[in-house]
């Protein structure tokens, strides 16, 4: 089997991008985006079951109302991060705040009140993951920008490129429709020419052919010259009988 045929039937892979390219990449990006959602799902869910345990006692619709808040919220996280203005960034600040609150709750660090060994532990656990989760969620909004206004600038730059093929083209026609006009009127001047060069081509033959003095025309040349010396209207030759025919 030919390698062309292979390519054809899909049994030849594009080269694979290396191992440094693949973490760097948006879609690897996104995968830890995804990983931390689900996380960040789990969290608000664990939040919510504690929250509501004196309102809902039975814990299996607890439990099924929490996921489904946990996995709410995680997904507004993501689209908030996908389509947040530039302008309201502080949103994603805000969400760092409460996220350590709500991880400090999750923590259950006021029930550790006394023991201030636990406390400063939990603190600092709940800092680290906010911080973590802040960058992770502002770097991932700049790369997702990043990679829009590429996206945006090489679709400007292919409709450009597109537009100055056409008018190439369009050149390219035009250069073709003077060429041809220049050679009508080339070949309209080269009659108009040849038309001119059989006009006095005529017109020299009507000359040599009427007498100059009284206008008449002769057979030839030659016998114009032979009237013209007898031409009663020659004021050189004053003859009565011109002898014309």
């Amino acid at each position: 089997m030919s390698i062309n045929k292979k390519k054809e039937q899909g049994f030849i892979d594009t080269p694979k991008k290396k191992l440094y390219e693949r973490l760097v990449s948006l879609e690897s990006y996104s995968y830890t985006i995804i990983s931390f959602n689900v996380y960040y799902g789990v969290k608000i869910a664990a939040y919510l079951y504690n929250l509501i345990q004196g309102l809902i006692p039975l814990s299996s619709i607890r439990f099924l109302i929490s996921v489904f808040f946990g996995y709410f919220v995680a997904r507004a996280l993501m689209k908030i991060a996908f389509y947040i203005d530039p302008k309201k960034e502080w949103v994603i600040e805000v969400i760092a705040c409460f996220d350590f609150l709500i991880l400090g709750v999750v923590l259950r660090v006021h029930d550790h009140i006394g023991d201030w060994k636990q406390v400063y532990e939990d603190l600092i656990f709940a800092s680290f993951i906010t911080f973590l989760s802040y960058w992770l969620i502002k770097n991932f909004v700049r790369v997702v920008r990043s990679k829009t206004k590429k996206a945006s600038l090489d679709h400007i730059i292919a409709t450009l490129n597109q537009n100055i093929t056409a008018r190439k083209e369009k050149i390219a026609e035009l250069e073709q429709e003077t060429t041809k006009v220049n050679h009508l009127l080339d070949t309209k001047n080269k009659k108009v020419a040849e038309a001119k060069q059989e006009l006095a081509k005529i017109y020299q033959e009507i000359k040599d052919i009427t007498c100059v003095h009284c206008g008449l025309r002769w057979k030839n040349k030659k016998a114009r010259v032979a009237h013209e010396s007898k031409c009663i209207k020659n004021p050189n030759k004053k003859i009565t009988n011109d002898g014309a025919n």
